[in-house]
């Protein structure tokens, strides 16, 4: 998603210009407006630190040009928000094997 929104002439235009520009997920929350949520387990939950940690470990050798970390977070809760499990109800999850 990094490398093709920045492209004018990718092919997945179109389903980009669909997302939204901003999201108001908690990582994107500053300091003061988590401190309203103290009283809350959710802001352990967050984990902003440790995606910092992946994404440095991780985006920089792919030599991205026009990638940050804000550019990271929003792409992640992109997924996030859009992303669901199907569960797998297959036969073969719930049955055993017999000699």
């Amino acid at each position: 998603m990094i490398l093709e929104s920045g492209h004018n002439d990718s092919r997945w235009g179109p389903y980009f210009a669909i997302l939204p520009r901003r999201l108001d997920s908690l990582v994107f929350w500053s300091d003061s407006e988590l401190a309203e949520l103290q009283a809350s387990a959710v802001t352990k939950k967050i984990g902003r630190a440790s995606a910092d940690a992946l994404f440095s470990l991780h985006i920089p050798p792919l030599g991205l040009d026009n990638c940050n970390m804000e550019m990271c977070h929003q792409v992640a809760s992109t997924i996030m928000a859009y992303a669901f499990d199907i569960p797998d109800t297959s036969e073969s999850q719930t049955s055993t094997v017999s000699d």
